[in-house]
């Protein structure tokens, strides 16, 4: 008995549905390297959209370049003729691509712009005799084996090469840009590769006539932190808000002259030491259009309808990410958002030594956030305003070539227009000329001068000015409040959240000679009490910011209700929110900030992970993070770090989304190259409309598992209770019954119910969230009593016909010919062949059983073999089967009888399954009605 109650076919049944449901995906060109999460499809409650190449094209048109000279903005170039020479070259030199074969690869953003500009790119190929030349290192006898080095010297060489890498330089791999035409190329002699977590990329490049620029590009909040006050236009928040507002995509474009540092001490300096000391000047933005993907709204609304919340994670501008997430529906148009940021919070410099206090006083600058800026006060530009209220103008506005003695062009020495229609030595790059245009628009305008000169006023290179700075002197102060984690910390510096003044710990690492990423170490000390800087606004439906308050700085309690108030309208649905990536790290960081009085603390981060529809400026830990946090936790996290402990996707298509990826419940890439191998899922399809079919694949897989789940068990019951039966009797099943019943019906329908394809479209209704839910449950206990009262009906008609007479067998049980086994043998396959169509209903989240031609020719198959075996009596039932001809009381007659019995059956068995799932809706709706006057209630209270 009791191995024929737990069937052992249960675990292998309960796989075919993924089995099948992995076919299915594939044919549609999703692949599945993670079976499981098929299943954790069905039941997310939350997607995460990544924005760039996922919601919106894969590439980036490109508007247009606005040209920045002297601190003042000008008309949208979109011809790079017209451009400054300086702007030229940044653009075809400030990125990371390489040559292969004829084909460029590398970022399709750096692409995108370089391509722009025509210019041409060539690799050199590195040698034995340039590894040779590394550091000075004697390496004559090492040889080049496999790709590596090898002999007499090949240690060192190796160790050369590895520090030069570190520093962003390696003098054996040089690449080359150069203009059409041009004999003479512009040589890139060191790079910082873009980093997500500075968001901004750095090159060192040597022009021909030996002037050595350096190049930075990157978000306009990092790269405006780094450049010259006096290069920031009054109006560049302005306009950055309208450009971001139309969700375009803004790169700020940073240049500087670093021809008087001797070229050995520059290629040792760090991306931070390169950054602070050679004086950067914003000269530009890149102004990109990247639309949306047809078919992106549309996914975005099923998935919404079906109860299923949408999120945008992206390392875009927050105002960027706004506009696209209202194109695309997941912010509403006309709802207020709050914006949550890092706080505006300036550090103190150190105080060391004097010389490491005025480096540090200059470094402090890199954790400053991109809103400490000049005030945006409009000025009246040279020219006519170059931004219309209209729009922005389709033609450049003609500006002047600043005044230099460092070289002049005539007409006839120039090869390319340039701008304000003057002539220069754009296409041709050979001729000397001095100074490049870069070199003489630096010039023009402030001089760089020296940190130490811009803190302790002592004249540029006085005797220990940007020469003399030692790169160990330069150190990064931060201080931030302390968390269980140093994890944590470090996450929350590395993506540059500002930090409020702390009473305790001071967490002070040197720039690393290794890369000049920030990185932060944890130092001696307790806890830090300091507050974390924050900063909540309101963003109306207009673009205007109309509320601003500060969390953990000394608001006093009118911060504290501020805060309250905005907290509770975005939890009752007022307010929408979107976050920013230092945003997110300071919360992370501190979950339950606390205001003024202490003991009003307001938890900030539980409600932002509730409500909160797009994050924006994340780095790859911070989506990663974000993912961990919806979902299970993040390990090693303080104790009060809440969680929402949802299901949680992930849909992208980029190398800094495989921590996301691989983090979520389900992760789907839409990239065959590095998201790939993280991803449990891989769509051939670039299209967010995979998700709509992993979803749905999900749904119907797992509905599929419960229904298999409740036909093997009611199967057991069914057989079970028939076997228990014929042991009153004194009497078996045969072995040939036995295995028509447990192979030729269970096992076949079993397969055969995970082939029923999922719905057309997703559903408004969920699925139920495990197998043991009161709706399954309630089910499969009405349908076991369905089969044992039926049985037992067949055994009372059987002794209600005249002349029955009660059979005993032996005590061995070695019976199995009787009228009893013959009856309830039959309507044990009539049950098999009920209970299949009744658990294998399609709505709502699989198609109807008639669409599975499979399963329906398996179930006439076998209600014909049931009505075969009922009323023929031929050598296989009597012999095979073990049963009863038509001479005793199973006559004729009585077989009509019992036919009528079994489609009976079939009828109480679907009403009473319609029953059940009327019962469960109806419990539904007054659970949904309590719930409403509860929140009703608590509404008026307030």
């Amino acid at each position: 008995m009791i191995t024929i109650a737990v069937p052992p076919a249960l675990p292998a049944c309960l796989t075919i549905a993924t089995v099948l449901s992995i076919g299915r995906l594939r044919k549609k060109g999703i692949y599945v390297t993670s079976p499981d999460r098929i299943t954790l499809a069905g039941q997310l409650d939350v997607i995460c959209f990544d924005k760039t190449g996922t919601l919106t094209e894969q590439g980036l048109d490109l508007q247009g370049i606005v040209p920045i000279v002297d601190g003042r903005l000008h008309g949208m170039v979109a011809n790079m003729t017209f451009l400054p020479m300086q702007l030229v070259e940044l653009l075809a030199s400030c990125h990371g691509l390489a040559r292969m074969g004829e084909a460029l690869v590398g970022d399709p953003l750096d692409q995108k712009l370089f391509l722009a500009t025509q210019w041409d790119l060539v690799d050199e190929r590195p040698s034995v005799e340039a590894y040779r030349s590394l550091g000075g290192v004697d390496s004559t006898g090492a040889e080049l084996i496999d790709g590596g080095i090898d002999g007499v010297g090949g240690a060192e060489a190796v160790a050369a090469v590895e520090s030069a890498e570190a520093t962003g330089t390696s003098e054996s791999v040089h690449t080359f840009v150069r203009p059409p035409g041009a004999a003479h190329a512009f040589g890139i002699i060191k790079r910082f590769e873009f980093s997500a977590a500075l968001q901004r990329n750095l090159v060192v490049v040597r022009a021909p006539d030996g002037s050595v620029a350096v190049f930075a590009k990157g978000s306009p909040e990092a790269i405006r932190s780094l450049v010259a006050p006096a290069s920031v236009p009054p109006d560049f928040d302005r306009l950055l808000g309208e450009l971001t507002r139309e969700g375009l995509r803004v790169l700020a474009l940073a240049a500087g002259d670093a021809s008087r540092v001797p070229e050995s001490q520059l290629m040792g300096w760090t991306q931070a030491e390169t950054e602070t000391l050679v004086g950067l000047r914003l000269v530009g933005l890149a102004v990109m259009a990247n639309p949306l993907r047809k078919d992106t709204l549309d996914v975005i609304q099923q998935l919404q309808y079906a109860s299923i919340r949408t999120v945008m994670v992206t390392g875009d501008h927050l105002r960027t990410a706004v506009s696209v997430a209202h194109k695309c529906a997941i912010l509403p148009a006309q709802r207020p958002i709050l914006l949550v940021d890092a706080a505006d919070t300036s550090l103190p410099p150190p105080s060391p030594s004097p010389p490491s206090a005025a480096m540090a006083a200059v470094a402090s600058s890199a954790c400053i956030t991109a809103e400490q800026s000049l005030s945006p006060a409009a000025t009246p530009l040279s020219n006519s305003a170059p931004f219309p209220p209209g729009g922005l103008p389709s033609a450049p506005v003609m500006m002047q070539r600043p005044s230099t003695s460092l070289h002049h062009h005539t007409a006839a020495e120039a090869t390319g227009p340039g701008p304000a229609g003057e002539p220069t030595p754009m296409g041709d790059p050979s001729i000397q000329v001095g100074k490049s245009w870069g070199a003489a628009m630096l010039a023009a305008g402030e001089e760089p001068v020296s940190p130490r000169s811009q803190v302790t006023g002592e004249p540029p290179d006085a005797g220990h000015g940007m020469a003399a700075v030692s790169p160990q002197q330069l150190q990064l102060e931060v201080v931030g409040r302390s968390v269980a984690t140093p994890a944590l910390a470090q996450t929350l510096v590395a993506n540059g959240a500002p930090c409020g003044k702390a009473d305790g710990l001071r967490l002070v690492q040197p720039l690393s000679a290794s890369n000049g990423q920030h990185a932060l170490t944890a130092g001696a000390g307790g806890a830090v009490d300091g507050p974390v800087g924050l900063r909540l606004s309101v963003l109306d439906i207009d673009g205007n910011v109309t509320e601003t308050v500060s969390v953990g700085l000394n608001s006093g309690g009118a911060g504290s209700t501020g805060i309250s108030g905005l907290i509770t309208r975005l939890m009752v649905g007022e307010l929408e929110c979107a976050v920013t990536g230092k945003g997110f790290s300071c919360l992370l960081a501190s979950p339950q900030l606390q205001l003024q009085p202490a003991q009003k603390g307001v938890p900030l981060l539980l409600p932002v992970l509730q409500r909160a529809a797009v994050f924006a400026r994340m780095s790859p830990d911070n989506k990663r993070d974000l993912m961990l946090t919806l979902g299970a936790g993040i390990d090693g996290a303080p104790e009060d770090c809440p969680h929402l402990g949802l299901r949680a996707g992930f849909c992208g298509d980029g190398a800094n989304d495989c921590g996301a990826l691989k983090a979520a419940h389900v992760g789907v890439s839409l990239c065959e190259a590095e998201a790939s191998v993280a991803a449990p899922m891989t769509s051939k399809a670039q299209t967010i409309a995979s998700m709509i079919t992993v979803v749905a694949e999900g749904r119907c897989t797992l509905m599929a598992t419960y229904q298999i789940f409740q036909f093997i068990i009611v199967y057991a019951l069914v057989q079970a209770f028939e076997t228990n039966l014929m042991y009153t009797y004194s009497l078996n099943l045969g072995d040939y019954q036995y295995l028509i019943e447990d192979l030729f019906f269970t096992t076949v329908l079993a397969a055969l119910m995970g082939m029923t394809a999922p719905r057309s479209g997703l559903s408004r209704r969920r699925p139920l969230p495990r197998v043991m839910s009161p709706p399954l449950m309630l089910s499969t206990v009405a349908q076991c009593g369905v089969v044992v009262v039926f049985q037992l009906a067949s055994l009372w008609m059987l002794k209600a016909q005249p002349g029955y007479i009660r059979f005993r067998g032996d005590r061995d049980l070695h019976d199995t010919v009787a009228p009893e086994n013959t009856v309830t043998y039959v309507v044990a396959l009539a049950q098999y062949v009920v209970m299949a169509m009744v658990f294998n209903k399609g709505m709502p989240h699989r198609s109807p059983i008639w669409t599975n031609l499979a399963l329906m020719t398996a179930l006439l198959a076998q209600t014909g073999f049931v009505l075969y075996t009922l009323f023929v009596t031929d050598k296989f039932n009597l012999e095979v089967q073990d049963m009863v001809n038509k001479n005793g009381v199973v006559d004729m007659q009585f077989r009509w009888k019992l036919l009528g019995l079994m489609v009976g059956m079939g009828a109480v068995a679907i009403s009473v399954e319609y029953a059940c799932m009327g019962l469960i809706k109806l419990m539904d709706w007054v659970r949904g009605r309590e719930e409403g006057t509860g929140r009703n209630l608590r509404g008026r209270s307030r």
